[in-house]
């Protein structure tokens, strides 16, 4: 799409570490280098490309495979999310609307694949890994105030919650769920 409007764009450089929560001694440092991407597309859509790399070095090996040993990866994050909002009534300070988001959250590449032996039996876990989904709500927000406005509404996601593994994604199931939000504007 020639000259496609983006609304945001950033680049974030980062660093973290990370020790046990028992102060055992383990720890990771991760160097990060995250970007996001926001845009409208026509219609009302809107689309979001979320990009995370990041190099993990740990005190401590992990197996890749039998008596293949790491202590650092590279992975990557990628989310991909696409927005719709439609209006359905709106009197005075009430607004009802009906809400579609949905999308990658997130696709995960990582550079090696994780083994481990579990009652004599070899486990491996997939290098690559995603959670996919569909969220439907019907919202109603009230305007309090010209910078307050309360939302509420109840809503149904539909995704893979338990198993996220490229290979074996599965128990595709629906979630219904209820909020609420105060949103201020200074």
């Amino acid at each position: 799409m020639v000259g496609a409007p983006f609304t945001d764009f950033k680049i974030a450089p980062g660093f973290r570490h990370t020790m046990a929560k028992d102060n055992g001694g383990g720890y990771s440092n991760r160097a990060i280098l995250n970007t996001y991407t926001f845009m409208k597309l026509p219609l009302g859509i809107g689309f979001e490309n979320n990009l995370y790399l990041r190099q993990d070095f740990y005190n401590h090996d992990f197996e890749k495979a039998p008596n293949q040993y790491e202590d650092k990866e590279f992975a990557v994050d990628f989310e991909s999310y696409i927005y719709k909002s439609f209006p359905l009534y709106e009197m005075n300070k009430v607004a009802f609307s009906l809400n579609f988001e949905g999308g990658y959250d997130p696709y995960t590449f990582r550079q090696y694949e994780r083994y481990a032996m579990k009652d004599g039996v070899a486990k491996y876990t997939d290098k690559n890994s995603y959670s996919l989904y569909t969220l439907v709500d019907v919202s109603m927000a009230y305007k309090i105030t010209d910078a307050v406005t309360l939302t509420t509404g109840i809503a149904a996601e539909y995704r893979n919650w338990d198993i996220e593994e490229e290979s074996r994604a599965k128990n595709w199931r629906w979630q219904p769920q209820a909020f609420a939000m105060l949103e201020t504007k200074f």
